[in-house]
């Protein structure tokens, strides 16, 4: 039991060390005899509660670490649902941007159609007064007096006139 006894009892300290300085403890000195065990019986019942409280510590870190993972995850997967979401909004964005750019066309091309039919209608009034169809709807009716009529007849000669300059 020479070497293997020897063996265990330097894996032992060794744990015992990883295990403390991951709690940042030194390991517990206990005065060991040549073949690593302790020396009396009441060393080794304080080795032995060291042990407990150690491997106490040890499950209580592996609990934190448990819940930390599953924050984590929580974490994770409220976070992938978040992009899906945003991917989903930036895909309706673009859809959008692209209904604003076709609205947009059409008014433009409404615009210059009302901008055309307006011009049209203009040069369709001109005409209908320079060929006194529409001045002479107004000419039977008689206005107050003769004069009425005949400012009447020259205001129309003077808009005719300024639309063929």
């Amino acid at each position: 039991m020479g070497r293997i006894g020897f063996l265990k009892g330097c894996a032992l300290a060794a744990g015992f060390g990883l295990a403390a300085a991951a709690f940042g403890q030194p390991p517990p000195q206990a005065p060991l005899s040549g073949d690593g065990v302790p020396a009396t019986p009441l060393e080794a019942q304080g080795v032995q509660e060291e042990l407990r409280r150690q491997a106490g510590e040890l499950e209580r870190f592996r609990r934190d670490e448990s819940e930390i993972a599953a924050a984590l995850d929580a974490v994770g997967r409220t976070l992938q649902r978040h992009r899906r979401r945003a991917a989903l909004l930036e895909r309706e964005m673009t859809g959008l941007e692209d209904n604003i750019a076709s609205t947009t066309v059409a008014v433009d091309d409404l615009a210059r159609r009302i901008r055309s039919g307006q011009e049209h209608l203009a040069r369709r009034l001109v005409a209908l007064y320079k060929s006194q169809a529409l001045g002479a709807a107004h000419y039977p009716a008689p206005g107050d007096s003769f004069y009425d009529w005949l400012r009447h007849r020259k205001s129309l000669e003077q808009i005719i006139a300024a639309d063929d300059r």
